[in-house]
């Protein structure tokens, strides 16, 4: 059972308990209750960019082409920075990933490729 799926699983009343990340709660958006912060493996998501890069500069307005397993989060993080953003890949926990196909430094619309996010967690 995927990590993701346990807190949608739990809310729908599926599975009486479900043991998760806090960072999955979120990104799901399940209607649930933290019952027990187990401390273990706290959850660090990072923002990663090729080094020498500023994904936050302006080019033109242009969104900001994220690869991120966690899109609703991504999403608030740059809404709240007020950046534009397109998630046009699928990456899974497991390390694979699909998206389209294009140049190394240019998503397919000539968009700027290579941030990912920082999530600053918190409102348990």
């Amino acid at each position: 059972m995927k990590a993701a799926n346990i807190p949608k699983l739990v809310e729908y009343g599926a599975h009486d308990l479900g043991m998760t990340g806090f960072d999955w709660i979120e990104e799901t958006d399940a209607d649930v209750a933290e019952l027990l912060d187990t401390g273990l493996l706290p959850v660090r998501l990072v923002s990663a960019a090729p080094k020498g890069s500023d994904p936050f500069a302006s080019e033109n307005g242009q969104s900001l082409i994220v690869a991120s397993e966690y899109e609703n989060i991504t999403r608030k993080y740059m809404e709240r920075k007020r950046v534009r953003v397109s998630l046009p890949a699928n990456v899974w926990g497991d390390g694979s990933f699909s998206t389209r196909r294009c140049r190394p430094d240019r998503g397919q619309h000539g968009h700027r490729v290579g941030a990912a996010i920082q999530w600053v967690g918190g409102g348990r």
